[in-house]
């Protein structure tokens, strides 16, 4: 599923595809790693600060990432759980 703010701009300024990219990776790992349960994309604006953000969590029931995967991840190629290649 999909949610998102009503108070997102119409355009924004960013790096399209980048953006793209960063979200296919993030969303096809959820796809991936997501056997049972739920996905939900859920995109928020802050217009608090300096200079206005968007923000998009990938939310899902799969296996998880562990406190150690998570130190790894900006890492070069490391991959959490090499037992599962798909």
């Amino acid at each position: 599923s999909v949610e998102y703010a009503t108070t997102i701009p119409s355009q924004i300024e960013s790096d399209p595809k980048r953006l793209r990219q960063i979200l296919v990776n993030l969303i096809g790992n959820a796809v991936k790693f997501t056997s049972e349960g739920s996905i939900r994309l859920v995109i928020s604006y802050d217009a608090s600060g300096e200079q206005p953000a968007i923000q998009f969590e990938v939310i899902d029931t799969g296996i998880g990432i562990t406190d150690a995967q998570l130190s790894q991840l900006f890492q070069e190629f490391s991959q959490g759980d090499t037992s599962v290649t798909r």
